[in-house]
């Protein structure tokens, strides 16, 4: 008698089929899953259950970040670099602001709250100065960096969003900002900046677009018709070959009411899950992380 096959594997979380009609190949042994609780897929399939954790330390934190450099991370109004052993040390204290936004700038970690900013290397903060012009005469006012939030760096300048407007810096002059000319203008307030090769995947509150080309030329191109889930957009990034694309470039990957989304360096848009998993229409922010190739997101 031929052995049945029972399971050798599974393709996934499925919360759009009925529970007791999940897909299963027989042949293959290999099912969605109706519930999934702690649980790691590896790229064969191979389902195992997801390593516990320990806390490190208690408080009101908020605001991690690691983008190849150092780690920091917020509690309550104080801002903290984050040891390889887990310890805190402080760096600024008495912040007014919420959540902290970063953008990791060689050895340095540029960041602002809202309503205050500066500069991290290392354990210590300094301010974010008024840059100085250097180069022809021109006409041309420029001012400081504008205290927003969602800072990014694309083509050697800081991108900040402030209320609907994203700001743009001069080239390698990261606080010198041209308010007559380096902006974008949206029409509702920004909750995302994600920069890849060819431009720009930048969300607002209705919408997601692709800002394409260079600063000063970018051409606005709507790629879906809902918003991101803001603070979802992982810092990491995958290469387009390595998950199956057709051309090369690193992807950017965030969360949104229909689904995974996974922007390309060419400025596609794919949504990863929307066949498989229903997401809750009424979030309005969570959090993402690339591990490996597996995206860890969570909304509320």
């Amino acid at each position: 008698m031929k052995p049945l096959l029972f399971c050798s594997g599974t393709s996934g979380l499925n919360t759009v089929a009925d529970p007791v009609r999940v897909r299963y190949d027989r042949e293959a042994g290999v099912s969605d899953l109706a519930v999934a609780v702690n649980i790691d897929i590896d790229q064969s399939g191979r389902p195992s259950r997801r390593q516990g954790f320990s806390k490190a330390q208690s408080g009101n934190f908020h605001s991690l970040f690691c983008d190849g450099g150092d780690c920091y991370v917020g509690r309550d109004g104080d801002l903290f670099r984050v040891g390889s052993d887990l310890s805190l040390t402080g760096v600024r204290s008495g912040l007014a602001g919420g959540r902290i936004h970063y953008c990791q700038v060689l050895n340095e970690v540029y960041y602002s709250n809202g309503k205050e900013n500066g500069i991290l290397q290392g354990s210590l903060s300094r301010p974010w100065p008024t840059g100085s012009y250097h180069g022809p005469d021109t006409n041309r006012h420029f001012s400081g960096p504008p205290v927003g939030i969602h800072l990014a760096l694309y083509r050697a300048r800081i991108f900040i969003a402030e209320g609907n407007v994203l700001w743009w810096s001069e080239p390698h002059q990261y606080g010198l900002f041209d308010q007559a000319k380096g902006f974008a203008r949206f029409g509702t307030d920004i909750i995302m900046v994600a920069p890849v090769a060819n431009g720009l995947f930048v969300s607002d509150r209705t919408k997601t677009v692709f800002l394409r080309g260079v600063p000063g030329e970018f051409v606005q191109e709507q790629v879906c018709t809902y918003p991101a889930i803001e603070h979802t957009l992982a810092i990491d990034k995958v290469e387009g070959l390595e998950i199956g694309l057709q051309s090369p470039g690193l992807c950017r990957l965030w969360a949104s009411p229909e689904g995974a989304m996974l922007g390309t360096a060419e400025g596609q848009l794919i949504n990863l899950n929307k066949e498989k998993v229903i997401y809750d229409e009424n979030v309005s922010q969570g959090a993402g992380l690339l591990r490996g190739y597996q995206f860890i997101h969570n909304m509320k």
